[in-house]
């Protein structure tokens, strides 16, 4: 695994808000495990799904990589971003209207790769406390 084009890959597509664009770093039966959907995502449909209101409600994206390890198919990445809240935003408690405000989310990202370089399965984890702190705060 091409550590160095792996993370180039998911930085050049999370910062272009291109939703279509990230699900096709997924394998089609790839899996998600995220920190602020309760169930596994099952499906690069099911991600894009999920996906597609989060970058409905964040502009002005800046993803960045903090650090990375890779081993075989496997790659670990510390990641940063920043995004203004300009759009309304699904919650457990019904939709967040938009605030305006610039927020900064830490996170880590755990991806296992096939042979083409397509994501089968990730597992996210994001201070999501945090993340609602400053939007609500």
């Amino acid at each position: 695994m091409n550590l160095t084009s792996v993370t180039s890959n998911l930085v050049s597509a999370w910062n272009s808000g291109d939703v279509q664009r990230i699900a096709g770093l997924y394998a089609r039966d790839a899996v998600m495990v995220h920190a602020l959907f309760p169930e596994t995502l099952r499906g690069r449909e099911a991600i894009l799904a999920a996906e597609s209101p989060m970058f409905g409600a964040f502009s002005d994206i800046d993803w960045k990589l903090v650090d990375s390890i890779a081993s075989d198919d496997r790659v670990a990445v510390e990641w940063q971003v920043e995004a203004t809240h300009s759009g309304e935003m699904p919650t457990p408690a019904g939709p967040l209207a938009p605030t305006g405000r610039r927020i900064v989310v830490k996170g880590s990202s755990h991806f296992r790769f096939d042979e083409k370089g397509s994501i089968l399965s990730e597992h996210r984890y994001l201070d999501g406390a945090a993340m609602f702190a400053q939007l609500t705060g």
